[in-house]
């Protein structure tokens, strides 16, 4: 297992390893410049967190393939995850249901092809065309209620 990141809880977690006789198994890497390659190799990418802003790291997951078990914080894991279609989403601090979750995305093999097409739903290109989009539309609308209130 490799944990990637660095935090205030490291020697807890180091402590937590050796208790449970796992710590020759368990790889604290700390910060890595580029996750990516992690990310694409690894068997599961789990996400427990409390709560997430817009949760860019289960995008980076998607793009590159991972099978993905994340908490349904507040935040959009569970929307990004297809609510469910993309990866599995479980309640926060729900030990049982993210083994389970983890477990069962370890013997399966994802649909790469789609975990990263759903990630894609999310590209810059897509995002600025939805939001040229929508404000043609409130500009269509605006100009509608002007034209209707000059006919009056």
């Amino acid at each position: 297992m490799i944990l990637l990141g660095e935090g205030s809880e490291r020697e807890t977690l180091q402590a937590l390893a050796r208790q449970c006789g796992i710590a020759a198994r368990v790889d604290l890497a700390g910060f890595v410049g580029n996750p990516f390659p992690f990310l694409a190799r690894c068997a599961v990418f789990v996400l427990p967190s409390l709560w997430e802003g817009f949760a860019l790291v289960v995008l980076e997951a998607l793009a590159c393939g991972a099978a993905i078990v994340a908490t349904d914080c507040p935040g959009l894991p569970r929307e990004l995850l297809g609510f469910g279609k993309f990866g599995r989403s479980v309640p926060v601090d729900d030990v049982g249901s993210m083994v389970a979750a983890i477990q069962e995305l370890m013997w399966s093999s994802p649909d790469r092809a789609a975990l990263v097409e759903q990630a894609r739903k999310y590209s810059i290109q897509n995002t600025a065309r939805q939001y040229l989009e929508l404000v043609d539309g409130l500009m269509a609308r605006g100009r509608g209620s002007v034209r209707s209130i000059e006919r009056s």
